[in-house]
């Protein structure tokens, strides 16, 4: 019995280590790939505990292999892209300029009433949603009008274009076409705005977001050290 307590034990602290290093990220929630590794994980810890006939270096060796293709298999998602969008897909546009997508919903599998129910448990009417999109982890994240956002315009008699958000068209190094399209923007424009802020390549940017009126967030890589952040970092002052 105290041998069966004393692997039982060790594994927990072991299973604490691999999931550390995961990442937070893991531990927060879990891609399909995260799910996969956790339950191979518990059946690979429970096999020595149970069956003492397994040796215990087994199970831990397991542990620690299946730990290492996860961070390696992040490790490709962060440096290529086309990886990532292989094995998870990209995030699915349900509702976009406050038009629902019939061909999206099928593609998901949603159904109207669903999707309805999404929007109840967010607190939102479907007539006040700009843009929805299903994410990579199965959530629905919702942007609202800005009619509709937080104490709203349309109480006190406001009318404004209807560009809710800024939209990432830049995110570490990489250039988003999808987003440049929704706001009506190019790479020229990109180009453009680079030019003019002495960057040579987008690989040199970590984040740019913007929307049809212009950047509004600009960052370029290694500007996190308070001595560089002069000239790296532009936010579009508020009118």
């Amino acid at each position: 019995m105290l041998a069966l307590i004393g692997k039982t034990v060790l594994f927990y602290i072991i299973i604490n280590i691999a999931i550390r290093c995961m990442g937070k990220r893991q531990v927060g929630e879990l891609s399909t790939s995260e799910i996969i590794v956790a339950l191979l994980i518990s059946e690979v810890a429970a096999a020595p505990i149970v069956d003492s006939a397994i040796p215990m270096k087994n199970g831990i060796v397991a542990v620690f292999v299946l730990v290492g293709m996860e961070v390696l298999y992040s490790y490709l998602s962060l440096k290529f892209p086309f990886f990532l969008i292989l094995t998870q897909g990209k995030p699915t546009v349900i509702i976009e300029n406050g038009k629902i997508s019939e061909q999206a919903l099928r593609k998901t599998r949603l159904t109207i009433a669903e999707l309805n129910e999404e929007l109840r448990i967010k607190n939102i009417n479907l007539k006040d949603v700009y843009l929805a999109m299903i994410e990579n982890n199965g959530q629905l994240s919702v942007i609202p009008t800005n009619e509709s956002a937080g104490i709203t315009r349309r109480d006190l008699g406001i009318r404004v274009d209807e560009y809710p958000q800024d939209f990432a068209v830049i995110l570490d190094g990489r250039i988003s076409e999808g987003n440049l399209k929704r706001i009506g923007k190019n790479k020229q424009f990109v180009a453009e705005y680079l030019k003019s802020k002495k960057v040579s390549s987008p690989k040199e940017v970590l984040v740019m977001y913007a929307d049809p009126n212009g950047v509004t967030f600009f960052q370029k890589k290694g500007c996190f050290s308070k001595e560089k952040q002069k000239n790296c970092t532009k936010r579009q002052k508020k009118a």
